[in-house]
């Protein structure tokens, strides 16, 4: 088919006149079952936002599904879909009255050379629906992602179907094996619930049932429970959603906003925690080495021991999580090392003496002198001794750079001794590019995840913001902003942010704590 075919079969979809009727899209999101690209402008929120000038690109993917709940059943009279260039091919549009079975209402073929807007007054069945899914089932360049600017659906609310909304749905964590969950429900009648944890069905709840609790779970383990009604006539309503963490594990927030205290620079840990309280996680670094062997030692050097002790004290005070980073990117003669299990016994007796005089949770290793200096299997040692010395509430947390893959082998042998995978996105001229920053990220965290098999609640994106040694080597607020948000879309239970270091955020009025800690904690 010519360019020009494809053209006028667009336009013969349907008249280009003014829709009549509120957008029904107007605060609905898709959800795509292709992770977006992180370049441009990604995420899938991006295809309702009301604005053609912003774009949705998923990962390279054939085909693709997106799908909006319109949260009731409604007669489709118009779409209105504008397809970037040269990306999505061939298109379906189904709609759906329960979410699970679908009909196909449209379908069509894009131009490959230029922005495209569709609309469709003209359905091939019943454009009937409460659940819209538009296919893209192939693409014209298969080295780019499928792409939309924007889609527009109109039509009249059916109110012969059942609508129902569940709300307010929450858990509280009793103890270490049992959460309750309690919600709300308004709307038609039903038949029954469908509550979920993770993939799995584990009750079915009566329509009348406002709380089910769940027991025989695991300590120190997050779990993500999905509530859905059931209606008597047919259909579902709205997937509602929470996520709990028992306790009996790791002491951790949910979310973090970290920043490391630079013993050589401060600021004073008292002047930390009253101008940027969003800080729920220090680590003060650094714990040093002899340059032989595996004895670490520690010196706040900007400050007493003495006032180091009470300023941190009432930091923990105030919740925040206090961890010991042990090496860092030192000379030699101040490193550590764990070559052999007599240098790893060496560095726990060294780090018990260091976390009992100063009160630390935790310990964070940032050994940056590679596999020559350390292995897996005696770093392991390390972390697991300590655990089974203080208990599941002590915090592990291993600091690579994102290169580092046998950093990625230890966090896997580590297994539950490791609470948390911190990847340093900072210190390469290449952060400076936007772009490239914020698919390394995207990468990254997709490369851990999927091929390690490390969860997303352990991973902490670390973040340069300011760094006048090394300008070239960071990026603004709003970059790592955006990658964080881009993937927490896709991982919700993603950890959370970290700046190296307090002082350079102090040097912008604190503009990362105050930029991350509402995004973040929210």
């Amino acid at each position: 088919m010519s360019r020009f075919s494809r053209r006028a079969q667009a336009a013969a979809s349907g008249n280009t006149s003014a829709p009549t009727g509120p957008n029904l899209l107007i605060g609905k999101v898709f959800t795509s079952d292709v992770a977006d690209s992180g370049t441009e402008s990604g995420p899938i929120a991006l295809a309702s936002d009301q604005n053609t000038n912003t774009r949705w690109i998923s990962q390279p993917s054939s085909p693709v599904n997106i799908t909006a709940d319109l949260s009731g059943v409604y007669d489709l009279s118009r779409l209105v879909i504008t397809f970037a260039a040269d990306t999505i091919r061939n298109y379906t549009v189904s709609v759906s009255t329960n979410g699970s079975s679908y009909t196909q209402i449209a379908s069509g073929i894009t131009d490959n050379t230029t922005r495209q807007t569709i609309t469709i007054t003209s359905f091939s069945g019943t454009p009937k629906g409460r659940y819209l899914r538009i296919t893209g089932t192939d693409r014209w360049n298969v080295s780019w992602g499928n792409s939309i600017w924007e889609v527009e659906a109109y039509g009249t609310l059916d109110s012969s179907f059942p609508v129902g909304s569940v709300s307010s749905f929450s858990g509280t964590v009793i103890s270490n094996t049992q959460v309750n969950l309690t919600w709300g429900y308004s709307g038609s009648t039903l038949t029954n619930y469908t509550l979920r944890r993770g993939g799995t069905v584990i009750a079915s709840p009566a329509a009348g049932a406002t709380s089910y609790n769940d027991t025989g779970l695991t300590a120190g383990t997050t779990y993500t429970y999905t509530l859905t009604g059931n209606f008597s006539a047919g259909g579902t309503t709205n997937t509602a959603s929470v996520s709990k963490t028992t306790t009996g594990g790791s002491s951790l927030p949910s979310k973090l906003v970290g920043a490391y205290w630079q013993m050589y620079q401060g600021p004073t840990v008292a002047e930390v925690t009253s101008s940027a309280p969003e800080y729920n996680i220090q680590y003060a670094a650094f714990a040093l080495g002899n340059g032989g062997g595996g004895t670490a030692t520690f010196n706040p050097v900007f400050q007493s021991a003495a006032s180091f002790k009470t300023d941190m004290a009432a930091s923990k005070a105030q919740g925040c999580k206090w961890l010991i980073s042990i090496g860092g990117g030192v000379p030699v003669g101040s490193q550590v090392f764990i070559r052999n299990q007599t240098e790893a016994n060496q560095l726990v007796a060294s780090l018990k003496n260091i976390v009992d005089e100063y009160g630390f949770q935790g310990v964070d290793f940032d050994l940056e002198n590679g596999p020559s200096g350390w292995s897996p299997q005696y770093m392991t040692s390390v972390a697991t001794q300590l655990k089974a010395h203080y208990g599941n509430q002590f915090i592990i947390s291993i600091v690579p750079r994102p290169y580092e893959g046998f950093y990625y082998d230890t966090a896997v042998m580590m297994g539950s001794a490791c609470d948390l995978v911190q990847l340093q996105f900072y210190d390469n001229p290449s952060t400076s590019n936007t772009t490239w920053l914020r698919q390394w990220i995207r990468d990254k965290v997709n490369e851990i995840v999927n091929n390690y098999g490390i969860p997303a609640s352990k991973i902490v994106i670390g973040c340069i913001t300011y760094y006048p040694e090394y300008g070239n080597g960071s990026n603004t607020v709003a970059v790592y902003r955006d990658a964080f948000l881009e993937l927490e879309a896709i991982y919700p239970d993603l950890r959370g942010v970290f700046i190296w270091e307090s002082s350079l955020d102090k040097l912008k009025a604190w503009n990362f704590a105050k930029t991350m800690g509402p995004v973040v904690l929210s």
